[in-house]
């Protein structure tokens, strides 16, 4: 999985990786949500720290991310 702002290529922090269980892809329809021909649930993936802590993703089927 890629991190994509605005068409850009943004990079994550240093010290900061996608979990090796991440997604490779997450695919949103023209109106911001996810696309429910890709997506049939919410997308959850971790983001792993320097420290060893985990902190959890998760992309709601409305685009909305917490």
């Amino acid at each position: 999985i890629s991190a994509v702002a605005a068409e850009e290529d943004i990079e994550l922090p240093e010290g900061v990786s996608f979990a090796e269980t991440a997604p490779k892809e997450v695919v949103f329809a023209a109106g911001g949500g996810l696309d429910r021909r890709v997506h049939s649930e919410p997308v959850r993936f971790s983001l792993e720290f320097a420290d060893s802590t985990n902190k959890v993703i998760e992309v709601g089927i409305y685009g909305t991310v917490q």
